[in-house]
């Protein structure tokens, strides 16, 4: 399956930029580390504290979104789409399935 395939349109939803910062939230319990957050035409940006920025984006990959860091800035353009990833997950035990299943009819013989 393709990075295409699993790329869904941009986040562009309230609830897509409430999920999105507080993903990046989580890479410190002790301060804030998303200074500002907005939606934009290519999908969020966030301009996050720099002493995480590395955490706060790996946080938000982790989360399901495509994310960049851009000039000290997290960059979001895409989210995965959970569906894929729950086909392609099927697909995979599916053939993990037939191959157990074929190792299985050759020990029996």
């Amino acid at each position: 399956m393709s990075e295409t395939t699993l790329t869904r349109p941009t986040p562009i939803t309230d609830e897509d930029l409430a999920d999105i910062k507080a993903a990046a939230e989580m890479a410190s319990t002790a301060r804030r580390v998303v200074l500002m957050a907005r939606l934009c035409r290519s999908g969020v940006i966030l301009h996050v504290h720099g002493f995480h920025i590395g955490e706060a984006r790996d946080l938000v990959a982790a989360a399901g979104y495509t994310v960049r860091v851009v000039q000290e800035r997290l960059v979001v353009t895409g989210a995965i789409d959970r569906l894929a990833l729950l086909v392609a997950e099927r697909d995979r035990l599916t053939a993990e399935i037939a191959a157990l299943q074929a190792e299985t009819a050759v020990a029996a013989r």
